[in-house]
């Protein structure tokens, strides 16, 4: 697993949950991420917290990402 970008993105996480950075800051992040990233198997659960954060980029909070979801997503991540 790559492990830069796993901490990164829990960091990521961590600073939309605590509102350093905005829904629009994090989805940006994540989409230029999968659009560059080719995920290996057992970088499943990092694809999917990363997946889980580009869905922030509507404005829409029916669409959002929910936070119990991003906090359980990060917790794997943790391991």
């Amino acid at each position: 697993m790559d492990n830069n970008l796993k901490t990164i993105t829990i960091n990521k996480i961590d600073d939309y949950l605590a509102g350093r950075i905005s829904k629009r800051e994090t989805s940006d992040w994540a989409i230029v991420v999968m659009k560059q990233k080719n995920f290996a198997v057992d970088e499943m659960v990092l694809e999917d917290a990363i997946t889980a954060l580009c869905g922030l980029h509507d404005d829409d909070d029916r669409w959002a990402t929910a936070q119990d979801d991003l906090i359980y997503l990060k917790n794997c991540l943790l391991g």
